[in-house]
């Protein structure tokens, strides 16, 4: 990736967004219940990085209860039945497919279906392409983006720290707050630290 300059760029942009570590400070019992919450959003995400794992597993049952179940058979041998042919063609009567259509969809037969028709191997295909390449991508998330210092003096030095491998996405110092309390205020005041050069300037913002 950092052989090519656009590439190089994209990586170093993106970077602190999937690598980077969100600092906050004070670490205390009411800023840990608000940082359980955001934490939270993060860790939901964990489930797209298991995704790959579990199609792998499912992946060949559900491709082989669509090519060899006796319930597909059952569907097929209908669908080109006269009788019930004609009767899920009166179900179908106001939508975009035909029984050919579902028949060619749901056939066993590999072969290239008449007018480049949609098959359920195609279907199969792009769902599996799509999983792996998301759970892919999530392996290079990092999900542990939370990390609590004891100061805002602290939070600068960690995150020039940080910052040398572009792994600081942002810092948040919560004012106002007990050290020792698990209640919060009815409004919380906390001001974001971030790079000056991942931040938009207020004239361009306002020009804009």
């Amino acid at each position: 990736m950092d052989s090519n300059p656009m590439s190089r760029m994209i990586w170093q942009a993106l970077k602190p967004l999937l690598l980077g570590k969100i600092l906050y400070t004070p670490h205390t019992p009411a800023t840990q219940r608000i940082i359980h919450e955001v934490n939270r959003t993060f860790q939901e995400l964990g489930v797209f990085r298991d995704l790959g794992g579990m199609w792998e597993e499912m992946k060949p049952k559900v491709w082989d209860f669509m090519e060899n179940s006796p319930q597909m058979d059952v569907i097929r041998t209908l669908l080109k039945n006269n009788i019930t042919a004609s009767f899920f063609h009166t179900q179908l009567a106001n939508t975009d497919w035909t029984v050919a259509d579902i028949s060619n969809f749901l056939s066993k037969q590999p072969l290239e279906q008449p007018g480049g028709a949609l098959t359920w191997r195609e279907v199969f295909n792009e769902t599996d392409q799509a999983i792996m390449s998301i759970s892919r991508f999530m392996e290079c998330v990092n999900l542990d983006k939370l990390e609590p210092v004891s100061s805002e003096e602290q939070l600068v030095n960690r995150s020039m720290l940080l910052l040398e491998d572009r792994k600081f996405w942002a810092g948040i110092v919560f004012s106002d707050l007990a050290p020792n309390t698990t209640d919060l205020p009815p409004k919380v005041d906390y001001k974001l630290r971030m790079d000056i050069d991942n931040v938009e300037r207020t004239n361009k913002i306002k020009d804009a």
